[in-house]
C-alpha cells in the first residue's frame, strides 16, 4: 500500500468511526412498561412519590403518548445512563411510575385534576427490584 493508499484508507476509517459516534443513542431506554390492564394507560414518572404538578406536559401530549391495552413501550430518559441517574435524584431513592386510565383523562380533560384527586395508579422500584425484573414492569 503506497501512502496515499494508507492516508485514505485512515480517512475513510475516521469518517465511519465518526458516523458510528454520531449515530449512538444519547437515552436510557431499559424501562419497559407492559400494559395488561383492561384499558389504555398515561405514564407519567417523577423524582417523588407525590406528582410534581409544575412539571406536567399538556393533557394532550399525555393521550397521544398513551400506552394502547396490550401493548408495550419503552420509557426514556435523557443520557445513557439516565434511569441510575433518575435514581440518585429521587427523593425515595426510586422511579415513581404514575399510571392514569387515560378514558379518565379524555372525560375529566386535565391530568393536573386528576393528580390532585389522587385518581391514579403509584408504582414505586428501586433499582434492585427493576434489576430482578429485568428493567420489565407490568401494569395489571
Amino acid at each position: 500500500m503506497t501512502m496515499i493508499e494508507t492516508k485514505n484508507c485512515m480517512q475513510k476509517i475516521s469518517i465511519a468511526f465518526l458516523l458510528t459516534l454520531l449515530s449512538c443513542e444519547l437515552y436510557d431506554n431499559r424501562l419497559l412498561i407492559s400494559n395488561n390492564s383492561n384499558s389504555d394507560i398515561c405514564v407519567l414518572t417523577f423524582y417523588d412519590s407525590v406528582p410534581d404538578l409544575n412539571n406536567l406536559n399538556n393533557t394532550e401530549y399525555y393521550l397521544e403518548d398513551k400506552i394502547k391495552n396490550k401493548e408495550s413501550r419503552r420509557e426514556k430518559v435523557a443520557g445513557t445512563n439516565g434511569w441510575l441517574h433518575f435514581f440518585e435524584a429521587s427523593r425515595n431513592g426510586k422511579i415513581n411510575i404514575f399510571i392514569i386510565n387515560a378514558d379518565s383523562l379524555k372525560i375529566v380533560g386535565d391530568i393536573g385534576s386528576l393528580l390532585k384527586d389522587r385518581r391514579y395508579k403509584l408504582l414505586m422500584f428501586s433499582k434492585e427490584d427493576l434489576d430482578e425484573n429485568s428493567w420489565h414492569v407490568i401494569v395489571k
